[in-house]
């Protein structure tokens, strides 16, 4: 027999959520877009749908790169002290970020299935932020 606070315990804990590992996969994706971005901004703008040519200023993929730092950070720092609540609130508040991306791409002529792959992102966001309100509700409840 599983005693209550076993039980408890098994359910509260955040890596047994799989809205958690979901925001820590776009975490981690974020801070990758951040070194990829920097490191060959060229190649970074065409995988994200607009292209650039080598003599182009590459500013703006240089201010994504560092809106991509804070995004991940950020992120990572909610994962870290455990800011369950935030995080929720964070994810769904992001959702704009990859919706914002594909329109970005769609307005500058890019190929469809980019604009299909940011769609896609925005939806995994949301889906993260469901999962995620769903483990907190329960968290909140249980505790």
């Amino acid at each position: 027999m599983i005693n209550n606070s076993t039980q408890k315990s098994n359910t509260t804990t955040p890596w047994r959520s799989i809205g958690v590992w979901m925001a820590i996969i776009l975490i981690v994706y974020q801070l990758f877009n951040f070194i990829r971005a920097l490191l060959n901004p060229i190649e970074f703008a065409s995988s994200f749908g607009v292209s650039l040519d080598a003599d182009s200023n590459n500013a703006y993929i240089i201010v994504y790169a560092i809106r991509t730092l804070f995004i991940g950070l950020f992120g990572l720092a909610l994962v870290v002290n455990r800011k369950w609540d935030i995080l929720t609130l964070y994810a769904l508040i992001a959702v704009v970020i990859p919706l914002g991306d594909a329109l970005i791409v769609a307005l500058n002529g890019g190929a469809s299935g980019t604009i299909v792959r940011h769609v896609l992102t925005a939806l995994f966001v949301l889906a993260t932020w469901f999962m995620l309100q769903r483990w907190v509700k329960q968290f909140s409840t249980t505790s």
